[in-house]
């Protein structure tokens, strides 16, 4: 099963690795994130998305 569009790995520590944190975590792509910025003002704090 695929989406299309790949946006990174999963890393899971080994067992045998027990004193590594986090325990898991993701690699995110750079090709697959889209960078945002939103102005806001104190009426629209929660008004804004990309």
């Amino acid at each position: 099963r695929s989406c299309g569009k790949h946006i990174g790995w999963r890393f899971d520590r080994s067992t045998g690795q027990r004193r590594l944190q986090p325990k898991k975590f993701w690699g995110l792509c750079r090709s697959a994130l889209s960078p945002c910025w939103v102005e806001t003002t104190d009426e629209t704090a929660d008004a804004g998305s990309c």
